[in-house]
């Protein structure tokens, strides 16, 4: 019986897939459609991208590394408005 070694820089076991050319993990592709959300917020989503990391109790840095989408600063002093309905 083959013993299978396992390849430090890689998940998987030496030898499995290295045949094909498969020797290591495929590059990270980040998600499609996290970028196609985001892109709605305050347009198709009445939600801004501010609000939504203060549902998530993110700061703008920690949204960034999270998603690798920058937090556009905001203009002007936040308001607070409180529909009315009838």
């Amino acid at each position: 019986m083959q013993s299978i070694i396992a390849n430090p820089s890689s998940t998987c076991p030496q030898g499995i897939g290295e045949k094909t050319g498969e020797r290591y993990e495929p590059e990270f592709k980040g998600p499609e459609l996290l970028s196609t959300a985001l892109s709605g917020l305050g347009t198709k989503i009445e939600l801004t991208m501010e609000q939504l990391c203060r549902d998530l109790h993110f700061e703008a840095e920690t949204f960034l590394t999270v998603t690798g989408v920058p937090v556009p600063l905001a203009k002007g002093r936040p308001v607070e408005v409180i529909p009315i309905r009838a």
